[in-house]
């Protein structure tokens, strides 16, 4: 790849990170209302994200797989009947992720002799931070490698418009700034390794090259199960082979077919063997139990209706269909029909692949439950292939050639007005979220323009005041740097270095790490004892008798199960704050705050702990200490709503109006339609005695059905003066 093409990748993908990525509430002055739908770099999401993480941060600090006491992973107490917690995901892109991990740890440390006081125990940002720089790391490499792989089939021009277009406009792009730490990004590179080393080793005679493939399938599952579609492009792909050599006979065809099938499914299975083992050791059961069992769901329940239904949504739905969300996709599988001689003999693995991965998503019954049809990103490097020949077919007509210019970038352009309307105007599960994003981009672009910022992105956040202490050059200097570092560095390294490591070294590599890997998950999750397995059930009988006495208002009988919940797992934070909430609501508020310090002591960021400790504070009369808990709980969780209730009572109650009113405006800027919000500032205004305002919020709240108790005593108010 030369300079100039090299350069232009790097500044287009660091045009698109200063663009999109969002870099988190870390200053008071960051209203939360700009937060609204985002992922930020520096927190996590309590489901599919903490769970790829727990893997990488519980091997790494706790030397185990014991997700009990992941902070936040949500499902942190689903004990399965080995005692283990359930991780529905898998351990690949820990794998991709590590040397990251190591590069944020020693930039905590650092950051700490500097001044700062960052946790060293993967929970605090520099380890976000470089797990958001792996993510992009990973899919820069892809890109690149992608670039490349695709001159082999056509010119450099097609080749970087199939690359750069496929991936602004598709979900990928989502993945890839905002929601960094779910695995489609990882997914992608590998994808395009795979197609590299099968194309390269697709014909190898020697037992290397089918070993290097199905190693590389491995791993590649090892990210996302979904990907064993690829195996039906190795196996139509060798057929397609025997049948064509003529210089071998039926049996010797037969003969070379199952020896190298037997070498790809043998390293395949190798490459698995990590993640089997946690399967076993972690759920009792040598396979993904809910995918096969939801894979199992969609197979009972087919028909014929039933899939053709689901077809029609899968193309056509308003929502997410692919004709209107991912057209460019659709246009390469057209592209692989293309004629063209480099590309005849690939072309039935490929096409192969494409309609195994379509019967996958067709008889899964579960959707994707997120930004786009995400399902369909690991076709993407395939139909790049396709989207390239298409170009340069195009290409020989001068006007095809202006009109399909026209068309990537007015596909590119939907793809980025879908993306700022995600979770901000329009919620994820809009019925018909394509079609509305879509038909209001005029009028988003004209009435709302600030909007097409993305959240606390570098752009929007370096203009502000107040800047520049350490945690601020962390963000707006450091990460920018260090990825802007880390994708010059790929370059250097794809371009600069000559790999001169034979298949065959490689392929005794991967068995040994695989071997090794397998060795050590099994020593992290070693059989638990009965009596461990034990301890854990009764703690859930425990917690669910405790939950089940809250709701009785049976206080005692609830705080006594909490404490012994506690007993069986002092390392847990959930029996300490339900047994501060057992206290707090039998009102022995001093009691409940020594368990919630407890907490604390254990988890100190916790959102729900910091505001019932300041909720239970300010009850107490304690208004300072009270008001730096909500805070903080507000820091570490801005979306939740209660807080900025409390906030601004305890500003009420120290009697600063104005902080109240700061609070109360924040609470609406989160739900403009919220008629208590209204009756909450038509309270404020009329303490400032600002009576217009007053009345207009208090008007606002009437019709939109705020709390009735406060809207009469303002009323009763205005009605004596």
């Amino acid at each position: 790849m030369s300079r100039k093409l090299a350069g232009f990748y790097i500044l287009l993908y660091f045009s698109f990170f200063l663009l999109l990525t969002p870099l988190g509430v870390f200053n008071d002055w960051i209203p939360p209302a700009k937060h609204t739908g985002y992922y930020s770099a520096t927190l996590i999401d309590s489901g599919d994200d903490a769970g790829y993480y727990a893997y990488l941060r519980s091997l790494y600090f706790d030397g185990d797989l014991d997700f009990a006491n992941e902070r936040k992973f949500s499902h942190a107490e689903g004990f399965t009947p080995t005692g283990y917690v359930a991780n529905n995901w898998q351990m690949g892109q820990a794998i991709l992720f590590f040397p990251f991990l190591l590069i944020g740890h020693l930039l905590a440390g650092l950051c700490n002799q500097w001044g700062a006081t960052f946790s060293l125990d993967g929970y605090s940002a520099p380890y976000y931070l470089a797990t958001a720089i792996a993510s992009g790391t990973w899919l820069f490499a892809g890109l690149i490698f992608l670039h490349r792989l695709l001159v082999k089939f056509c010119t450099q021009q097609a080749a970087l418009i199939a690359v750069t277009s496929l991936w602004l406009a598709s979900p990928l792009i989502y993945f890839s700034f905002i929601r960094q730490r779910m695995a489609h990004t990882a997914e992608f590179f590998l994808v395009v390794l795979l197609l590299w080393v099968w194309i390269e080793n697709r014909k190898n005679k020697e037992w290397d090259g089918p070993v290097l493939m199905g190693l590389t399938a491995g791993l590649l599952c090892l990210v996302r199960p979904i990907n064993i579609g690829f195996l039906a492009l190795f196996f139509v792909d060798q057929l397609y082979l025997c049948w064509q050599d003529s210089t071998m006979h039926r049996v010797e065809k037969i003969q070379s077919f199952v020896r190298r099938s037997a070498g790809f499914f043998v390293a395949f299975f190798l490459a698995l063997a990590p993640q089997v083992v946690s399967w076993y050791q972690l759920n009792g059961v040598p396979f993904p139990a809910r995918s096969v069992g939801m894979a199992g769901q969609g197979l009972a329940q087919f028909s014929v209706m039933a899939v053709l239904e689901k077809s029609g949504r899968i193309f056509f739905s308003p929502q997410w269909g692919l004709v209107w969300s991912m057209p460019l996709a659709l246009a390469g599988v057209i592209g692989l029909l293309v004629s063209s001689a480099k590309l005849q003999s690939l072309r039935y693995g490929l096409l192969a692949y494409v309609c195994a991965l379509f019967v996958i998503v067709l008889l899964y019954p579960e959707d994707s439950v997120s930004y786009g049809k995400r399902h369909f990103i690991s076709a993407l490097p395939i139909v790049a292939i396709g989207l390239a020949l298409l170009w340069d077919k195009l290409g020989e007509c001068r006007l095809w050639k202006i009109c399909a210019f026209l068309a990537v970038l007015v596909c590119v352009g939907a793809q980025y007005i879908m993306l700022v309307q995600y979770k901000v105007v329009l919620p994820y599960n809009h019925p018909q979220y394509t079609w509305e994003a879509l038909s209001s981009a005029s009028q988003l672009i004209r009435e709302r323009p600030d909007l097409l910022l993305r959240s606390t992105n570098w752009l929007s956040l370096l203009p502000m005041e107040k800047f520049w202490d350490l945690k601020d050059k962390l963000f707006l200097v450091g990460l920018p740097v260090l990825q802007l570092i880390a994708v010059v560095g790929t370059v250097f390294l794809v371009n600069g270095i000559r790999w001169n490591v034979s298949k065959r070294a490689l392929s005794l590599g991967g068995i040994l790490f695989c071997l090794v890997l397998s060795g050590v998950v099994y020593l992290a999750a070693p059989t638990f004892s009965h009596d461990k397995i034990v301890a854990r059930k009764s703690y859930q009988k425990n917690m669910q008798s405790g939950r089940d006495f809250l709701q009785q208002r049976k206080f005692p009988q609830a705080l006594e199960n909490f404490k012994s919940a506690s007993v069986l797992e002092p390392q847990l934070l959930q029996p300490l704050l339900n047994a501060g909430l057992a206290l707090q609501l039998d009102h022995k508020n001093q009691e409940a705050i020594l368990w919630f310090e407890k907490a604390l002591q254990l988890v100190p960021d916790d959102a729900m702990t910091l505001f019932n400790t300041g909720k239970t504070l300010a009850e107490l009369g304690d208004f300072d200490r009270a008001q730096v808990m909500m805070q903080k709980g507000i820091r570490s969780q801005p979306l939740f709503k209660p807080a900025y209730v409390f906030l601004g009572e305890i500003f009420l109650r120290k009697n600063e109006p104005g902080k109240a009113l700061q609070a109360f405006q924040t609470l609406l800027s989160l739900n403009p339609k919220d008629g208590s919000s209204h009756a909450r500032l038509a309270m404020v205004y009329t303490v400032l005695k600002e009576t217009d305002r007053a009345k207009a919020h208090l008007q606002e709240a009437i019709v939109l059905g705020g709390d009735p108790g406060m809207i009469r005593a303002i009323q009763d108010f205005y009605k004596s003066q």
